[in-house]
């Protein structure tokens, strides 16, 4: 992901999750599909994520991570929001 695409989302977890999704050409539901009930997270969660209303735990956010094949960059990326946000 860009740091342009980064900006775009606002640079919270969700929008940066959200991104990723679109990136895959993905939508909410094949998203949980992908997690497989692994991790307990339905369709309403990530809205709830996208939206910035809800923060994966750390195990959660792995594999959604992983269901999004993000790289390595964007989960270093998306790692650091999330200890910027709970430092809040």
């Amino acid at each position: 992901m860009s740091s342009e695409q980064t900006t775009q989302n606002g640079g919270t977890l969700g929008g940066y999750i959200r991104t990723l999704r679109y990136a895959r050409g993905l939508t909410q539901a094949q998203l949980v599909e992908r997690l497989g009930g692994v991790v307990g997270v339905e369709q309403p969660q990530i809205s709830q994520i996208e939206a910035d209303r809800y923060h994966p735990f750390a195990g959660q956010l792995e594999l959604i991570l992983r269901a999004l094949e993000a790289s390595e960059a964007d989960a270093r990326a998306i790692r650091a929001i999330c200890a910027r946000e709970y430092r809040r």
